[in-house]
């Protein structure tokens, strides 16, 4: 079976993740899962690529993604 592919991808800052460990108030993710989820409601179900991944063509050719969205 082959993985489903998206087109479409929702670029996730590397600094976020770093920072989700100290579980501020209110917690940074929050407003990443809130845009991914926007982005759902309008139609588009986008994968998740890392900032520091954005630039790496072949990673992203891998996986069929031919659009970033900006976080």
């Amino acid at each position: 079976m082959q993985p489903i592919t998206k087109s479409s991808a929702l670029v996730l800052p590397d600094d976020l993740i770093s920072s989700a460990e100290t579980l501020q108030e209110p917690y940074p993710g929050w407003h990443f899962a809130r845009r991914y989820m926007e982005l759902v409601q309008d139609g588009t179900t986008p994968a998740i690529v890392l900032q520091s991944r954005a630039g790496d063509q072949p990673y992203l050719a891998a996986r069929g993604i031919t659009e970033l969205i900006p976080f």
